[in-house]
């Protein structure tokens, strides 16, 4: 009975193919290389990444929300008053999400 029931299931996933395509998880913003120095204030892109590693069928692929860029300021960090060592901002606000799509 088990097994019946565990091979409904995958025929069951193989015969809908994409039905779960459109549906967006929740990822992770990530810095991505460094910060561009802009006078005092400097710029950070990053990039939407799921935050784990998915499994998905051939034929599919994992579609991510674009790289985005965000302004800080930029500090110096213990080194020169007039140096940018580091760049203070945080992540986009506009949400992360990851998604299945057929190729």
């Amino acid at each position: 009975m088990r097994r019946v029931v565990v091979l409904s299931v995958f025929a069951f996933l193989a015969a809908t193919g994409g039905a779960f395509a459109d549906q967006h998880s929740p990822g992770q913003w990530v810095k991505q290389g460094d910060f561009a120095q802009m006078n005092v204030f400097c710029r950070q892109v990053w990039r939407c990444t799921p935050g784990v590693d998915v499994l998905h069928p051939g034929g599919t692929r994992i579609v991510t929300t674009p790289d985005e860029g965000t302004n800080g300021t930029c500090s110096a960090d213990g080194g020169a008053a007039d140096s940018c060592n580091i760049c203070v901002t945080g992540p986009p606000s506009d949400p992360c999400e990851y998604w299945q799509e057929n190729e």
